[in-house]
């Protein structure tokens, strides 16, 4: 005997084709949603980009946090914050130049953000412009002094070439007071050379090591630094002062 046809699912299917027959648009709509094109994601904000900067920038991925900035930039041609992170970043690259043009604009539009005029006055420093440099540093020093500003300035009074510019009593004043704040191996290292300027070379000498045994519990440590450390360690010890 043949197997009886189960009813229910026919009567389901007859439904069905009627329901489709009586609203024809209704299988279009479906088929219209299938095809119907995906909407682009919206478009990334200003913001949007400085936080992507952020994020590259912790990770030291310089070249893909300075694009972010200057997307963000170009969004919102005021964004201050972006401008000084983008200085932060060519500063870290080494890129000078741009990261004080960065830092000029962010002072344009907070003349009394004091955070940027350090930071300019470091790259200034770095650049050899000590005019420059001990101009912005001081104004920082007198309005908002910061860890860093310190450093700057400690680290001209103890290093320069140029003999005007070098004041090894204060250099040392300086340094003593960004070693209290902050007890790192920049500290230190600026600490020694301030001991090397005003002859305390045993004093430098352990400074020196202390902040490259500092530097050596990075993970990683940096080459050019432990290289550089250890040039000026060697200097301290043959009772030479530091020279940038």
């Amino acid at each position: 005997m043949p197997p009886r046809p189960n009813l229910k699912f026919i009567l389901l299917a007859l439904a069905w084709g009627a329901m489709l027959a009586a609203w024809p648009g209704l299988a279009a709509s479906q088929q219209e949603i299938v095809e119907a094109p995906i909407p682009p994601a919206p478009a990334k904000s200003a913001m949007d980009y400085f936080i992507s900067g952020g994020g590259q920038l912790d990770k030291s991925n310089l070249d893909q946090a300075i694009a972010d900035y200057t997307e963000a930039i170009l969004l919102k041609p005021d964004f201050f914050a972006a401008y000084m992170n983008r200085g932060t970043a060519r500063r870290k690259k080494g890129e000078l130049d741009q990261a004080i043009s960065d830092y000029t604009e962010a002072i344009k539009l907070k003349p009394d953000f004091y955070d940027a005029y350090t930071l300019r006055g470091l790259c200034y420093g770095k650049k050899g412009k000590y005019e420059e440099a001990l101009a912005d540093l001081t104004k920082a020093l007198e309005k908002k002094p910061h860890y860093l500003t310190y450093l700057g300035l400690a680290w001209v009074f103890a290093t320069s070439k140029t003999d005007k510019y070098r004041n090894g009593t204060r250099a040392l004043e300086l340094a003593q007071k960004a070693v209290l704040l902050h007890k790192t191996a920049d500290s230190l290292h600026t600490l020694a050379a301030a001991y090397a300027e005003t002859g305390k070379f045993k004093e430098a000498a352990a400074t020196q090591e202390e902040a490259l045994n500092l530097l050596k519990a990075q993970a990683p440590p940096p080459k050019e630094d432990l290289a550089r450390y250890g040039r000026q360690l060697q200097a301290y010890q043959g009772n030479k002062p530091w020279r940038e």
